[in-house]
């Protein structure tokens, strides 16, 4: 993890304008002191003043204390404003809820999965694990004691970018039942003014936008009210979402540039996966939840997981845009839902239990296996470690075991997500977290403990 990675994962801005302001008040009180010691080593005030003035402190202007009064308030006014809070918890208790079984490696999950929640003090964290048809369940829970809500597996949480893997199953179906090909380019369902104005969006195919390899940029942000309101919600802990509307999608498009396609290196988009969404509710006409609803969560009756608002609300976790324990202090903020306009949707608009993204996981590692997932032109390269498959992110597995992850992880303000199997066996799991502390390398670390399970039981089984 680079040192730009660490600090966003475990600071937030609001953090860093803090860490900032208290940074520039000791600069203030440090140079003044500097002022009074350089005036007396070069003889412009005699040692009798020299003391007096650290005694009084003259070094400081009437403007300069000001400011330093200035900043202390401004800390308090946004520490307060943005949600923050001090809470002292001088027991550390961690409430577990487990379900189901897995054939004896439950101990060491639990125990892996604890460390990691404790080490990167992340307040609520559920977990499902699917292994030979059988499946188990934990749910860790280090929440304030004046939290009531019991955590298991029907417990809902945003799952951020895992809502693409949706998309991309939505348009393999869409595609096949409009029997549109998936490298036949989008031009036909955009507007006509993006066609007229900027008509090489329209060269774009529905497989560059699944593989990342359309050259549309990561978000549809410029120098305009939307952009810079949602940047004041991204560092306030409040919805920087909701302003990405199906009308400021397609007027970003009408004169945004797109860099040179490359089927073979693609560049991670939100915005690429949101148009996407769009495109499939033109094709089948109708909204995004309701695509989602009548080609996934229906079919697989998982009646928890929904776009945006969650049918059951009181099942509906906390977001943590931070969460830190030091020692039995607790600093925490919680932040605002993520309400997704249509226009973004399509890449992260998605909440779900535990429960339901088992049925999901089993789904998806059955979907893998066909065939239009096994043609090379349908994966373009991430990055030197990965490749993306029709949406899917594949990496070698940790530890030299021969295996490929396929997975997707997530992140919204406050919540984190991740769900993987291992492409040659019956493995997979889902983690679902609030906090701002990513879950993808844990979910590797179990995929890897099953998996070496399972050659070790193949081994035996050989002998």
């Amino acid at each position: 993890m680079g040192i730009l990675e660490y600090l966003f994962e475990n600071f937030t801005m609001v953090e860093f304008i803090f860490i900032g302001l208290a940074v520039e008040v000791l600069a203030i009180l440090f140079l003044a002191q500097i002022r009074i010691r350089a005036a007396y080593l070069f003889g412009k005030v005699s040692k009798e003043q020299y003391h007096q003035s650290r005694k009084e402190k003259t070094g400081l202007s009437k403007f300069k204390k000001g400011t330093i009064i200035f900043y202390i308030a401004l800390s308090i006014f946004i520490f307060i404003g943005t949600g923050f809070s001090l809470q002292w918890h001088s027991e550390k208790n961690i409430n577990k809820w487990k379900l189901g079984e897995i054939g004896g490696q439950e101990s060491l999950i639990n125990e892996v999965s604890q460390n990691y929640m404790e080490e990167k003090d992340i307040c609520d964290m559920c977990i499902g694990i699917s292994q030979f048809q059988r499946t188990y369940f934990v749910c860790m829970s280090q929440s304030p004691i004046n939290n009531s809500a019991i955590l298991d597996n029907s417990s809902v949480f945003e799952i951020g970018s895992i809502t693409k893997t949706f998309t991309y199953a939505a348009m393999l179906k869409t595609l096949n039942n409009h029997n549109i090909e998936i490298d036949s380019p989008i031009a036909a369902y955009l507007p006509k003014n993006i066609m007229q104005l900027n008509s090489n969006i329209g060269n774009i195919t529905w497989q560059q936008l699944a593989t990342h390899t359309s050259g549309l940029s990561r978000m549809p942000m410029g120098w305009d009210l939307v952009t810079a309101k949602s940047l004041f919600e991204l560092c306030t802990l409040g919805n920087p979402y909701e302003g990405f509307t199906t009308e400021y999608i397609y007027d970003y498009l009408l004169s945004t540039d797109i860099e040179k396609a490359d089927k073979e290196l693609g560049s991670y988009s939100n915005l690429a996966v949101g148009l996407l969404g769009l495109l499939l509710s033109e094709v089948e006409n109708k909204s995004y939840p309701q695509l989602i609803a009548d080609y996934i969560t229906s079919p697989l009756n998982m009646t928890s997981t929904t776009v945006n608002l969650p049918t059951k609300k009181d099942k509906m976790v906390n977001g943590y845009g931070q969460y830190r324990r030091l020692g039995p202090l607790v600093v925490s903020a919680q932040s605002a839902p993520s309400i997704f306009s249509n226009g973004l949707a399509g890449a992260g608009a998605i909440r779900s239990s535990t429960k339901d993204m088992m049925i999901y996981l089993k789904n998806s590692m059955k979907d893998y296996k066909n065939s239009v997932f096994q043609e090379a032109k349908y994966t373009s390269r991430l990055s030197e470690k990965g490749k993306v498959n029709l949406g899917w992110i594949v990496v070698d597995m940790p530890g030299k075991l021969g295996e490929s992850i396929i997975a997707h992880d997530g992140a919204t303000g406050g919540f984190r997500s991740y769900l993987g199997f291992v492409e040659s066996e019956d493995i997979g799991v889902i983690i679902l977290t609030n906090g701002t502390r990513s879950v993808t390398s844990l979910g590797k670390n179990i995929l890897q403990i099953l998996a070496k399970e399972s050659k070790k039981s193949a081994s035996v089984a050989n002998l």
